[in-house]
């Protein structure tokens, strides 16, 4: 089992320090190896299963969801260029209810339209010229 340490998750604002890594948006349209990517490793950590299960075997993540009224959840989300496949940072997984999760994911897209959060474009001169957001969550 791996020894504990602090992870290192974007997207939490601070407002003491305004370079805090945000997150960026990506879409399964146009990011689709990034997003099936962050759905694979996040199927390898929770539910164990996928090209990626043999990498989380040994982690001590939680239980997988047991029913089908619990869903796999994690943080950054899917369609973030900082999701569970991107290598600098961490991830968190946990079973939720579902129809907590799949509000939540309603409400993510909302945000997404109603802020015009862009999508991510790795042509454009630097990163910080893209979109960034950051998360509050209580």
């Amino acid at each position: 089992m791996p020894q504990p340490r602090d992870k290192k998750i974007p997207g939490r604002y601070d407002a003491q320090n305004p370079a805090a890594p945000g997150l960026h948006r990506i879409t399964e349209e146009l990011h689709p190896s990034e997003y099936k990517e962050n759905g694979n490793h996040k199927d390898g950590a929770c539910y164990k299963k996928g090209p990626h299960k043999d990498l989380y075997a040994d982690t001590g993540l939680p239980t997988p969801p047991n029913t089908p009224a619990e869903q796999c959840d994690e943080y950054p989300f899917a369609s973030t260029l900082e999701g569970a496949a991107h290598p600098e940072w961490d991830f968190s997984v946990k079973a939720v209810p579902q129809r907590d999760n799949s509000i939540a994911g309603g409400l993510l897209g909302s945000y997404y339209n109603d802020d015009r959060i862009l999508a991510w474009d790795p042509e454009l001169p630097a990163q910080i010229a893209n979109d960034r957001f950051y998360v509050h969550i209580e």
